[in-house]
């Protein structure tokens, strides 16, 4: 979706948006009022807003811009969501007394959240920032930008932010001109130097209790409620899974599970026992024979589960993608299950067809492929209703550098 997946505007308030997969649209889902005009050195007047939404358990991950962006709207519940791997997990700008409850926001490039001229928000109990295997080249980045933008004079603040685990960033929250109340809060800092919760600028402030500084998750020693992973149910495509263990779930924290470092959406979250949903598809990437799973309890990671996925017997896939040297003829391989009689189109385009058995198909790439080239590769066969097609795979990201 070039604009949003799912987007209200203009006096449409009091909508409830949950449990739906919206994964890879333009914007996650869109809110926002038609107001103005912002006039310079002036307060930003409210009109024609969508208020009091709710967004819940919704996967808004993988947006090239915001996972979820809600402006100039008031007591909008954002709770539950998977806002990980986009540009901004989430841009709040103008929002009044919103609910941010529950939310996972993990390796979004710019910033978990950010918020211009917001007011009376409160963040409660979310995850923000980068996983563990991140914590070594991502040492510089900010999960949460609470700012007044200058440019006109609606206040930003004040905010509650309370419980929530920053995760493998060397400061958790910078504040310009901001006031905000900082409550339980827990920064696991990357690598081995110390963190920063929350960093002031200008007139802001950030009034600090009961927060911790832990160390590094990298080198943490193990913790007497560290979680842990005791059995796995069968890992079916667009199923439910069961994992049972110890020490899954602490206090009001809604643990975090991982597929191969991805985050999936929990259903279910107990001490003893969590419920998540395995995706149809594994996002943007060929398959992968077996999946690494972990959990994330707020306070430490379980070790790490290898599990077999269980695909139905006549669904076609593709496995690996491999490229000849680049240099012509350039040709691709592609292995998977139940590939004969289709085409492989890249970004939209059949490519010429070199062999064809069930199990590998190799294809001849265009002449203006190399080695920095984008796009999309796709198995279908058939037209129509009947029509079978495989999800889009991002090359050349998830294709192995060609041999030398």
């Amino acid at each position: 979706y070039d604009a949003q997946a799912v987007g209200i505007d203009h006096n449409s308030s009091e909508n409830v948006i949950e449990n739906n997969d919206l994964r890879f649209g333009g914007d996650g889902i869109f809110i926002r009022a038609n107001e103005g005009p912002i006039a310079p050195e002036t307060v930003v007047p409210p009109r024609n807003g969508s208020h009091r939404n709710v967004l819940r358990n919704n996967d808004c991950s993988f947006s090239p811009n915001n996972a979820i962006e809600v402006d100039l709207v008031d007591d909008t519940v954002i709770e539950g969501n998977n806002c990980s791997y986009s540009h901004y997990g989430m841009w709040l700008g103008y929002s009044r007394r919103c609910l941010v409850r529950g939310n996972v926001c993990l390796g979004d490039t710019a910033h978990a959240i950010e918020i211009e001229n917001g007011q009376d928000d409160r963040l409660d109990n979310n995850i923000f920032g980068w996983q563990e295997p991140a914590l070594t080249t991502q040492t510089s980045q900010t999960a949460l930008v609470l700012r007044q933008n200058g440019r006109d004079r609606t206040p930003s603040g004040p905010y509650q932010v309370v419980n929530n685990v920053f995760l493998g960033v060397t400061t958790g929250a910078r504040l310009r001109d901001t006031p905000a109340t900082f409550v339980n809060n827990t920064l696991f800092p990357a690598g081995q130097e110390p963190g920063v919760l929350a960093a002031t600028e200008g007139t802001g402030n950030a009034r600090q209790f009961n927060s911790v500084v832990r160390q590094g998750l990298s080198t943490m020693p193990p913790q007497p409620d560290g979680p842990e992973v005791r059995s796995v149910s069968a890992l079916r495509p667009d199923g439910l899974t069961t994992l049972k263990g110890t020490h899954l779930r602490v206090g009001a924290f809604t643990p975090v599970v991982t597929i191969n470092g991805i985050p999936v959406p929990v259903r279910q979250a107990f001490d003893s026992f969590i419920t998540f949903v395995m995706p149809p598809d594994f996002w943007n990437r060929p398959v992968e024979p077996r999946i690494r799973l972990r959990v994330f309890n707020g306070r430490g990671w379980t070790d790490i589960q290898t599990q077999s996925m269980q695909w139905p017997a006549n669904q076609s896939r593709l496995d690996t993608i491999t490229p000849d040297d680049y240099a012509a003829p350039k040709t691709l391989a592609v292995t998977g299950a139940n590939l004969r009689g289709g085409r492989l189109l890249l970004e939209g385009k059949p490519l010429v067809m070199v062999s064809e058995q069930a199990e590998r198909l190799v294809a001849r790439l265009p002449a203006s492929w190399n080695a920095q080239s984008h796009g999309n590769l796709v198995w279908t066969r058939g037209n129509g209703p009947d029509s079978l097609q495989t999800w889009p795979i991002a090359l050349p990201n998830w294709v192995p550098a060609a041999k030398k």
